[in-house]
C-alpha cells in the first residue's frame, strides 16, 4: 500500500518531458537560419492521437546565439478532454557549445479556440533560478514556483536540440536537471544504451537508441513503477530525432509511439 502511495506522487520526468519532445529536426543553429520539423503521436493500435509542427529561427542581431523555437499541436493529449491545441514559444541560447533554455510561453485552447491555459517559464543563469507559472484561464487561478538548478538545465522542448548536441559532442551519459509542468525539478540521466535499424514508413535507419531514466534518488527502488522511455536518433548527418516510444505523460496516461514523417507531408489544417 505505501508502495502505491509513493507511485501516486511520483510523477515521470520524461513524459512531461513527452508531448514529447519537441522532437524537432535541428541542425547546426548557426549555419541554418530557419529550421522546421513535424511529427504525429499514435496510440500502440496505430491509431493517431495528435500531431505538431516545430520550427526554428535565428534571432537576427543577437551575438550569442539566441534562438527562437515555436511549436504547434492540435489532436488528443492526456489528461485533457476532447481536442486541444497548443502554440509554445521557446526562446534558447545556442552559444560555444552551450544550449540553454531562456524563457517559454505555451498557450492551450480547447476544440472551440479558447484560451483555456498559459504555462510560463523563466530561467535566470545568475542566480541559478528557474520560475514556473500556470495560469487557469477559466478559473482564473494560476500556480508559481521557484527552482534552484545547478548544471544543464532542459525543459521538454530543449530535449531534442540537447540531445543531438550531447551527440555531436561524442557523448554516451549525461545527467542534466529537467523542468517539468507538474511543476518539479528532476535529475535525469539521458544514455546512449546501442545501435539499432528501425524502419519508419518502409524506410529503413541506422540510429542511437537512447534511454531517458528520471534519477528519483532514494526512491529508485519505486522506478519499476515508471516505465523508462526511449527515443531514437540517427547516427550520422545532424542526429536528427526519428521516433519515441513511452508515456505519454504520466503512470495513467497511454502508451505512445511518436514518428517523423516527412515534413512535406504533415499538415496541420488547425493553424
Amino acid at each position: 500500500m505505501q508502495g502505491k502511495l509513493l507511485k501516486n506522487r511520483i510523477v515521470p520526468i520524461f513524459l512531461s518531458i513527452l508531448i514529447l519532445l519537441c522532437l524537432q529536426s535541428y541542425s547546426d543553429a548557426e549555419e541554418i537560419a530557419t529550421l522546421r520539423a513535424g511529427y504525429i503521436c499514435y496510440d500502440l493500435k496505430g491509431d493517431k492521437r495528435w500531431q505538431a509542427t516545430s520550427e526554428i529561427r535565428k534571432v537576427e542581431g543577437t551575438e550569442e546565439g539566441i534562438h527562437t523555437l515555436t511549436e504547434k499541436g492540435s489532436g488528443h493529449y492526456y489528461p485533457f478532454e476532447g481536442k486541444v491545441s497548443w502554440v509554445s514559444n521557446l526562446e534558447f541560447e545556442d552559444f560555444k557549445n552551450r544550449i540553454r533554455p531562456l524563457k517559454l510561453k505555451k498557450r492551450i485552447f480547447d476544440s472551440n479556440k479558447r484560451l483555456i491555459g498559459v504555462e510560463e517559464q523563466n530561467f535566470n543563469f545568475l542566480t541559478n533560478e528557474a520560475a514556473y507559472g500556470y495560469t487557469d484561464m477559466l478559473s482564473n487561478k494560476k500556480k508559481e514556483k521557484i527552482f534552484k538548478f545547478k548544471g544543464d538545465i532542459l525543459n521538454r522542448l530543449i530535449l531534442p536540440v540537447y540531445i543531438k548536441k550531447i551527440l555531436r559532442d561524442g557523448k554516451r551519459n549525461v545527467v542534466a536537471q529537467m523542468l517539468t509542468s507538474e511543476p518539479k525539478l528532476y535529475n535525469m540521466d539521458v544514455r546512449i544504451v546501442g545501435e539499432e535499424v528501425i524502419d519508419i514508413n518502409g524506410k529503413s535507419y541506422h540510429t542511437f537508441k537512447i534511454c531517458l531514466d528520471p534519477n528519483l534518488g532514494l526512491l529508485n527502488i519505486f522506478k519499476t513503477f515508471i516505465p523508462k522511455s526511449y527515443i531514437w536518433h540517427l547516427t550520422t548527418g545532424n542526429f536528427d530525432f526519428l521516433q519515441y516510444k513511452g508515456l505519454e505523460s504520466s503512470p495513467s496516461s497511454p502508451k505512445v509511439k511518436i514518428v517523423v514523417p516527412e515534413f512535406e507531408k504533415l499538415l496541420l489544417t488547425d493553424f
